[in-house]
């Protein structure tokens, strides 16, 4: 029976993806020669400066700064217009809590915007909320973060689910001898995420509420 399910944020429980493009956009403006760059969904989920690299590989570290200097910038004072829940995200959330399944969030997002989403959304139930921020560590990957929670919280890794999006999310879990789950309609590549066989596959997040049920 699983008891504790460790969910991503991205992709996952929340649509971020307009915001984030935009925010991003803007910041490469500030590079004359990155003006015209395109950026897509396809790119989110990894840590900021990975995103930034995977779609400028030549970026020079200078210029690497500079853009995420003003990207923070924008993203940490955004209203988040555009950021929304998946469909059936507090349904879940609500019969998790009814259920009396612990439910934490680990995630590639600083812990400001992190928190002002949560709030926005009204979604502020979490058991523990991990970043990469909080945790001030050079091991910035989410397989160091979902270890550090396991072991804070003393988990049973046989009762212990990651939901994500990506196949680093199921990566992660296999690393962390944890099972996982992946939602299809979010930000990975359906395709890599079939092939990189994830022990559980749903369509959309809502579709977990009756699976716990």
């Amino acid at each position: 029976m699983i008891k504790n399910i460790i969910f991503d944020l991205d992709g996952t429980l929340v649509d971020t993806a307009d915001d984030i493009l935009k925010c991003l956009k803007k910041a490469y403006c500030t590079i004359h020669r990155f003006k015209k760059v395109s950026v897509n969904r396809s790119y989110i989920g990894p840590l900021l400066p990975v995103m930034i690299k995977n779609i400028t590989p030549d970026i020079s570290e200078k210029e690497l700064k500079k853009v995420i200097k003003s990207y923070r910038s924008l993203y940490y004072n955004n209203s988040f217009p555009n950021t929304k829940l998946f469909a059936g995200v507090k349904k879940l959330l609500n019969k998790m809590n009814r259920k009396k399944i612990n439910n934490f969030l680990v995630t590639n997002k600083s812990k400001i915007p992190t928190r002002k989403i949560i709030k926005k959304l009204k979604i502020n139930c979490f058991n523990n909320i991990i970043t990469p921020d909080i945790l001030k560590s050079k091991k910035l990957n989410k397989t160091y973060m979902i270890s550090y929670l396991i072991k804070k919280r003393m988990l049973n890794k046989n009762e212990t689910l990651l939901v994500g999006d990506t196949v680093s999310d199921i990566t992660s879990a296999r690393q962390n001898n944890i099972k996982s789950m992946v939602v299809l309609d979010g930000y990975g590549n359906k395709k890599d995420i079939l092939r990189a066989k994830p022990d559980y596959v749903i369509e959309k997040i809502g579709l977990l509420c009756d699976i716990i049920e």
